[in-house]
């Protein structure tokens, strides 16, 4: 975070190899300090050679991100519309459903309820089972 002065180091400090160089009155090579910038072509160009490659990668994530995205949307839609439309179609059609089965069914209920079977609701109960002639007979004389 913060950094630090650099401080050229002092002659007693210096190692063998560099007293060695100054004796031999060779230039030093320069060093790169960390603050610098290697700014020629070659640099640029592997900089931006490896910019293009991660560019690529997060693209491609991003892509499939995106297409994860969209399937998730278009199965959340899905899920709604599979408890919607079995609610709105029984709002539709269940009130006369209702008034198809109580049409049908509501004087055996009602007999079953008083306790008493009316001749006219056991011949609905008889004519809605699948019974032949004999079991019918058997079947009125079992009620009664």
């Amino acid at each position: 975070m913060f950094k630090h002065p650099v401080n050229p180091p002092a002659e007693n400090s210096l190692s063998s190899v560099a007293l060695e160089e100054k004796k031999m009155n060779v230039p030093e090579q320069p060093k790169p300090s960390p603050n610098k910038v290697d700014t020629s072509p070659a640099a640029l160009r592997d900089l931006l050679e490896k910019n293009l490659k991660w560019s690529q990668i997060i693209y491609e994530q991003n892509r499939k991100l995106n297409n994860k995205l969209l399937w998730s949307a278009i199965a959340e839609w899905f899920r709604v519309l599979i408890i919607i439309i079995p609610l709105i179609a029984g709002v539709i059609y269940l009130p006369k459903l209702l008034r198809q089965f109580q049409a049908t069914y509501g004087g055996m209920f009602k007999a079953a309820q008083s306790g008493k079977i009316s001749p006219g609701a056991l011949e609905n109960i008889l004519n809605i089972l699948p019974l032949d002639g004999v079991q019918r007979d058997q079947l009125k004389t079992i009620l009664k």
